[in-house]
């Protein structure tokens, strides 16, 4: 018998709520001429939230498959490109009453030693019920549950002129309990991410289009990606097309402007 983990188990169980505490955007953007950003927060849920906001350097990564994953720990990165250093937000602790909202205000304090580039860190908020609920009660014993919410988020610091000149340099196919993965490697290149849209179409031996994938993705460091292809095709020859586009519903169109469409097609074989 397969069990989840801790903390899988809790964010199911907070799924069974109405509601949450929300938090944007997504990435609060700063710069040498925009110094602060704003982190929004409301509270949705119909209980007072004790809310906490830190920061942590780490970054999206993936596995040989494609399993994406967040990379932590990694010193040398974060020597570099760490924004953490040079952040200041309030407030830090807070309690929201039901329906409330609250900025938290983000300064970014860069040095201008610093060399060009794009700086990150992600931004933790935690949230919790102020007072757990009663889950069950035996005469004199009282047991209480509080669950636990973690929203990650991000903040940016662009400096001077940023490049990013991502390729897609590998390719392959696998199978697992998901299905059919088309496996693309991108190749980062540049001072800064890739934020954007990947689309991956898939034609078959007659040049017809058998599926398609789309998704948003953010490329911090050279990565294997994958494609679940959402039908199962039958085995032969393919044609694979990945084309990356620098738009993002949820990213302004001007602070990914140093990021340029590209397109890669290749064969694969479907056993």
């Amino acid at each position: 018998m397969k069990t989840l983990p801790l903390s899988i188990l809790m964010f199911f169980c907070f799924l069974r709520l109405s509601a949450q505490v929300a938090v944007a955007p997504p990435i609060v953007f700063c710069s040498p001429d925009h110094r602060f950003g704003d982190l929004n927060i409301e509270n949705r849920t119909t209980v007072p939230q004790e809310v906490s906001v830190e920061f942590t350097f780490g970054y999206p990564s993936s596995d040989s498959l494609g399993t994406m994953n967040m990379q932590y720990g990694d010193t040398a990165t974060e020597k570099e490109l760490s924004l953490k250093p040079y952040l200041k937000l309030f407030p830090k602790k807070f309690v929201m009453q039901p329906g409330d909202k609250q900025i938290v205000r983000i300064a970014a304090n860069v040095p201008v030693s610093c060399k060009d580039g794009f700086y990150w860190t992600r931004v933790i908020t935690t949230s919790a019920e102020q007072q757990g609920h009663v889950d069950t009660v035996r005469k004199d014993i009282t047991t209480k549950l509080n669950y636990i919410f973690r929203q990650v988020t991000t903040a940016a610091y662009q400096k001077g002129g940023l490049t990013n000149g991502t390729t897609i340099t590998g390719k392959g196919v696998s199978k697992n309990n998901a299905g059919t993965l088309i496996l693309w490697y991108i190749n980062k290149d540049g001072n800064a991410p890739y934020f954007g849209t990947a689309t991956a179409k898939i034609f078959d031996a007659n040049g017809a289009l058998v599926d398609e994938i789309k998704e948003t993705i953010a490329v911090y460091v050279s990565m294997m990606k994958r494609s679940i292809l959402t039908k199962d095709l039958p085995a032969g020859t393919y044609t694979v097309d990945i084309s990356l586009a620098p738009q993002r519903n949820d990213i302004p169109a001007d602070q990914i402007r140093y990021c340029s469409a590209y397109e890669k097609r290749f064969t694969v074989v479907l056993p």
